[in-house]
């Protein structure tokens, strides 16, 4: 039986704050600031390394309604390929920054053991909320 992991509650603040630092790395490898709106895919490819393919994603992995998936093992984001036509940019930009989200979350338990590693989906949706809001929230700023 594995043990139960005690997750502990992130506030609002601590996940703005986490979502900040990301930016802030990621401008300081760029050389400049980082502005409105936020390039995700560019955070993806050029930060984390991760190859993003476009696909008929329910088809390929035999899932209905899906519109992105995340294999760090494998390197690589997937998104639905029907959210490239034009008038869906902001589903688009909402999906990969929710992808964003868990490419991050896996970054941070890539020094865990395998058993730290198997947290509970509300961390990882935790993660990806961090990002969709820190994408959302930019937008408005601006």
């Amino acid at each position: 039986m594995i043990p139960e992991l005690k997750v502990p509650y992130l506030h609002e603040k601590q996940v703005e704050r986490a979502a900040n630092e990301l930016l802030h790395k990621y401008a300081k490898e760029k050389g400049k600031p980082v502005r409105a709106p936020i390039d995700v895919e560019n955070i993806l490819e050029g930060y984390f390394k991760l190859d993003l393919v476009y696909i008929d994603l329910p088809d390929f992995i035999g899932v209905p309604d899906v519109l992105g998936a995340t294999f760090i093992k494998d390197q690589r984001v997937f998104i639905d390929e029907s959210l490239m036509i034009e008038g869906k940019e902001g589903r688009l930009a909402f999906t990969l920054a929710h992808e964003l989200g868990h490419a991050y979350h896996n970054t941070q338990l890539a020094h865990r053991t395998p058993l730290q590693r198997q947290l509970r989906m509300a961390l990882a949706e935790t993660a990806s909320i961090f990002c969709e809001t820190l994408v959302v929230e930019a937008g408005l700023e601006h």
